[in-house]
């Protein structure tokens, strides 16, 4: 595996190039100003108006009581109604005298000692500072909580056999299923990379195929334009092909050679192509896995080198947004997003943690999800992990938290909510309008769903 070298770092500056926003840099810019007035504000409003002697918590942080404190936790990371052993001193025995605020909202405590809260992570909380008060008065310490939404995993299509039948969710086969696309109807489309076929799966859950398998040799992920027309990267092949809604197939790039030359249409070459994302002006972009570097095709069919060979190790999923691609970089268990390298640069593994201190292990689809999370079929350790934005970028410092979403880390083919359930080699990953996810798990020849909890909105 490549470590991280200087290209790597050339790579992570032209990302960060792309996630440039003015609103914000003018925000910085007039940061001082801001400040003086706020504080001026609050100093006004501290003299005009008495203070509350029982402060609101959920408005506030009250002033900290003389004897009660919080240490520490036993998870600073779960989701709705995981039990969570709060520790500290001075916490009252009686749980009517004792309050846990999560991010504004109250948790149920069902357990209390002089050292030790035991509460359930209350629906929603969403992430943010843990108050404790005792007898009305807050503890000093408010430790910070990352809430994980829930994930509830089903069946969506397939019968778990490898086969080619079409028909109902439950009676059709397939075989090796790899990138999934969905469109603006609610229709999930499958690169069927064992049966060379690209499948169709209505709303309703019956599967057809779209095209192949004459023509195709591995396809290997999917993405579909505002039209309908379903663009496949033909790995096998070294192509990118153009699918209509009627099925009609024909080559929109690659001459069907390994190479790495640029040019229009057919005058272009690829090696083993593998992501596909297209940005909101139709401008094409693949990860073209073989000559470690990613590629761009314009709307007249110009094949272009948007990074140089050996800017990216491998790279597999790719998704974005407007700001920025997010790129999963199988060879170094990596994902650039947007320029900031979250995982263990050549270190498999499954640490959750922020930015460099998370590891993966295989890393294949990814999908920025609506709400802004990017989910990763993270296919060795047979899971769906989440990455989140931590802390907005304050002070130009971008942290990402990567957590699991479903997947023990065994195989399997369970259903469930979140780390019940099981996968066996997830490859691709899709999200629908509203948020839903689709998993092609490759070695269950399945095609999973995830139901993500919804995000609290603030206002």
């Amino acid at each position: 595996m490549r470590s991280t070298t200087n290209s790597t770092y050339t790579t992570i500056n032209k990302l960060k190039t792309l996630h440039h926003d003015p609103m914000k840099e003018s925000a910085f810019k007039y940061l001082p100003n801001i400040v003086f007035y706020l504080t001026l504000l609050i100093l006004l409003n501290s003299c005009s108006k008495k203070q509350d002697p029982t402060p609101d918590p959920t408005s506030a942080t009250p002033a900290p009581s003389s004897n009660a404190r919080v240490t520490s936790m036993s998870t600073y990371e779960a989701t709705y109604n995981s039990t969570v052993e709060i520790y500290g001193t001075g916490f009252s025995t009686d749980t009517a005298n004792d309050r846990v605020i999560f991010n504004d909202t109250r948790a149920e405590i069902i357990k209390a000692t002089a050292t030790q809260l035991t509460v359930l992570v209350p629906k929603g909380a969403g992430s943010g500072y843990v108050l404790v008060l005792v007898n009305g008065a807050s503890t000093s310490g408010a430790p910070y909580f990352i809430y994980n939404l829930t994930a509830t995993v089903s069946a969506f299509a397939g019968n778990g056999t490898a086969g080619a039948a079409n028909g109902g969710a439950a009676t059709a086969g397939f075989n090796a299923p790899a990138g999934l696309a969905t469109d603006t109807l609610g229709n999930v489309y499958v690169a069927d990379a064992g049966n060379n076929l690209i499948r169709k799966i209505s709303p309703a859950g019956v599967v057809t195929t779209l095209a192949g398998p004459q023509g195709f040799n591995g396809p290997n992920s999917l993405a579909v334009d505002a039209a309908g027309n379903v663009y496949v990267t033909d790995a096998g092949n070294n192509q990118i092909k153009k699918i209509t809604p009627a099925g009609v197939v024909s080559v929109l790039a690659g001459d069907g050679t390994q190479g790495a030359a640029n040019g229009i249409g057919i005058a272009a070459s690829f090696n083993h192509p593998s992501g596909i994302v297209i940005d909101n002006n139709g401008v094409i972009f693949i990860s073209d896995w073989g000559n470690n570097m990613l590629r761009m095709i314009a709307a007249d069919g110009t094949v272009s080198n948007w990074f140089s060979p050996g800017d990216f190790s491998h790279p597999v999923g790719i998704a974005g947004d407007g700001f920025g691609l997010i790129v999963a970089q199988q060879g170094d268990n990596v994902i650039s997003y947007y320029g900031t390298l979250i995982g263990k640069s050549g270190v498999p593994g499954r640490d959750n943690d922020l930015n460099s201190t998370a590891s993966f292990n295989g890393p294949a689809g990814l999908v920025l999800n609506k709400g802004g999370a990017v989910y990763v079929a993270d296919e060795f350790n047979n899971q769906i992990r989440a990455i989140e934005d931590f802390n907005g970028g304050l002070f130009g410092v971008y942290e990402y938290d990567v957590s699991v979403s479903a997947g023990t880390g065994a195989p399997g083919s369970a259903n469930g909510i979140g780390a019940v359930a099981t996968f066996n080699h997830p490859v691709g990953i899709a999200a629908d309008a509203n948020g839903t996810l689709y998993v092609s798990d490759s070695g269950n020849n399945l095609i999973r769903k995830i139901t993500v909890e919804k995000r609290r909105i603030y206002y």
